[in-house]
């Protein structure tokens, strides 16, 4: 081989590598760009890292916040709630106040031209309590309805103690006290007479659930006394007293039961809706209507209480008109 054949490879590898050389250089150039890259992505990670911890501690503290303020409206809530059942007991009681010299004389017959201070000394002289027109403040029989035709009457005494005296009495001798003992009244068969104390329409509505309650099999006693309406789970157990559906609630009460209009519900013997309703036909089934539940009941109902509508037989009636001749 000649020396210029030599040469010429000699150079031939050294253009090679120049090649080689440049290669490593433009290698070495981008890789240089990627690091400068690649400390840029990340810087923007890092930043990246820092605004979604900001955000997420951010979010945090205001989710905090939010159940602090959640926690403190339930309390509130909790707090009206209650503010409302109790104000809804303390109407009641007010209501209940204003009947609390009346007295409800149910299934008693109706009458054309009926004589009402007649039938209530009638009563009077077999359970032994004289009644005289001054005892009374009024006495009216409720508007007759298609459903009640012998709708109840209301008498109110001026002493809370008279009440309590003819009730008392009326209690010895329940079982004597029928539709017998009045003349001029033509029946078919004898009726009860019920007497019991005459109540609001809210109590009276908070009464007819107790009573689906009690119908329910959920408590086994329930009655209503002195305007007061008292259950009993089982027998043995205490007397509950029962002012709000809440109460209500704590034996499993879920249903309410709304009757249209309490002040005119007949009652029996220890206000025993039940019987009474039965005895003068009511359909109940078609006095009921579900409402959505509440604790708080009807405050704005009651803010104007009805009072029940007098008929010919009403107070206005003479109190110094004599009975009929037997």
């Amino acid at each position: 081989m000649g020396t210029n054949d030599r040469n010429d490879k000699f150079e031939i590898l050294l253009g090679e590598i120049g090649q080689i050389n440049q290669i490593l250089n433009t290698i070495q150039q981008r890789f240089s760009e990627l690091k400068i890259e690649n400390q840029g992505l990340s810087t923007s990670i890092s930043s990246l890292k820092t605004e979604l911890k900001s955000d997420f501690n951010s979010l945090k503290n205001d989710l905090k916040i939010l159940n602090v303020k959640s926690d403190k409206l339930r309390k509130e809530n909790v707090m009206f709630e209650k503010k409302l059942i109790y104000l809804n007991s303390l109407m009641a009681d007010y209501e209940q106040f204003r009947y609390g010299n009346r007295v409800r004389l149910t299934n008693i017959p109706h009458s054309e031209n009926e004589n009402l201070l007649y039938i209530i000394k009638a009563i009077g002289e077999v359970i032994g309590c004289s009644i005289d027109g001054n005892d009374l403040d009024f006495f009216y029989r409720l508007k007759r309805k298609i459903f009640m035709p012998n709708p109840p009457i209301i008498l109110k005494f001026v002493r809370r103690g008279l009440k309590n005296n003819f009730l008392k009495l009326f209690w010895v001798k329940k079982e004597l006290i029928n539709t017998k003992i009045l003349s001029g009244i033509s029946e078919a068969t004898l009726k009860r007479i019920y007497i019991s104390d005459d109540m609001g329409s809210e109590t009276y509505r908070l009464l007819s659930k107790a009573k689906e309650l009690q119908k329910s099999g959920k408590v086994k006693y329930c009655w209503s006394r002195n305007g007061k309406i008292l259950i009993r789970k089982e027998e043995g157990l205490k007397v509950v007293l029962i002012k709000s559906e809440s109460d209500l609630m704590k034996y499993g009460y879920e249903v309410p039961v709304d009757l249209e209009d309490g002040s005119s519900l007949a009652t029996g013997e220890d206000t025993e809706t039940e019987d009474v309703l039965t005895s003068q036909g009511i359909d109940r089934s078609a006095k009921k209507r579900k409402l959505k539940k509440s604790q708080s009941g009807r405050i704005l109902g009651f803010l104007k209480p009805k009072v029940p509508p007098l008929t010919a037989t009403s107070c206005a009636q003479d109190l110094s008109t004599p009975p009929p001749k037997k």
